[in-house]
């Protein structure tokens, strides 16, 4: 499943009452006032740790969504957001709802601290970044929201980037924003030429019209090549897009590091 060829209708965000899901819920109630879209609010409670009743955690979770008043939602003509309460295993009990309940867009905030085995084993949250079956936007615990002006997709030479960057454009059309690539070039051969390099791009036919350049950055991380593309030129949104199965394995370990170190939201496309 893909993001919307016009916009997301439904947006899932899971929350547990943390810094970082109130970061990931606020950055969605703002992300939503620019086209009509369901907001749910989802609190899955596990069984080994339920502390309250299933009603009682239904009335917790409607006060954690009551600071946005029916009153401004009905501003924006979209619906007040939804509340949800689902008993299990966190992460099967969100994949669960997903297959119940069809949501275009999953919402995670992740935390700015993470211990040592979650970089070996995953998080909550990047567990849901692999095993989502629709789009995933991660948001970094404190990030608060800022208008899309520039949308950067982090290519692979090796992966077909039409289709994602085809998704961007569509999200991009929302925000007048300009869609644009990155790749990091981790081959020592080159490091003593220019650290970065853009090429304009040569996309012919109208959909892929508004992504005019790719940035070449060498360094031998990946992820130090995107903090230094991220200073230089300030993108409100990096997006990957998930590789066919044969290259996965190599690509989660991979995402999982960029999950937790990116200072700006991440986009999972599928």
């Amino acid at each position: 499943m893909s993001l919307s060829a016009i916009t997301p209708k439904h947006l899932l965000v899971p929350v547990d009452y943390s810094s970082a899901a109130r970061s990931g819920f606020d950055y969605a109630e703002a992300f939503r006032q620019y086209f009509p879209a369901q907001l749910t609010a989802l609190f899955v409670q596990d069984p080994g740790d339920a502390k309250h009743p299933l009603e009682e955690e239904q009335r917790q979770l409607q006060r954690f969504v009551r600071h946005y008043p029916e009153k401004e939602a009905e501003n924006y003509g979209y619906e007040v957001v939804r509340t949800a309460v689902q008993k299990g295993p966190v992460i099967p009990a969100i994949l669960q709802y997903l297959e119940s309940t069809p949501a275009d867009l999953l919402i995670l905030g992740m935390r700015s601290k993470h211990e040592w085995w979650e970089y070996l084993l995953g998080s909550t949250s990047s567990h849901l970044l692999h095993r989502a079956p629709i789009p995933v936007l991660l948001v970094p615990e404190g990030t608060t929201f800022q208008p899309l002006r520039k949308l950067v997709l982090l290519s692979d030479l090796d992966m077909e980037d039409e289709p994602a960057i085809a998704q961007l454009l569509a999200l991009g059309a929302v925000f007048d924003a300009q869609v644009e690539q990155l790749f990091i070039n981790p081959l020592p051969s080159d490091f003593n030429r220019e650290q970065e390099i853009v090429y304009s791009t040569d996309w012919t036919g109208n959909a892929l019209e508004n992504c005019t350049k790719v940035t070449m950055v060498r360094n031998r991380s990946i992820q130090k090549g995107v903090d230094y593309f991220i200073e230089q030129h300030q993108p409100q949104l990096l997006a990957v897009r998930q590789p066919a199965a044969q290259r996965w394995i190599g690509f989660q370990q991979r995402l999982r590091h960029l999950a937790y170190s990116i200072s700006i939201p991440l986009l999972i496309l599928r």
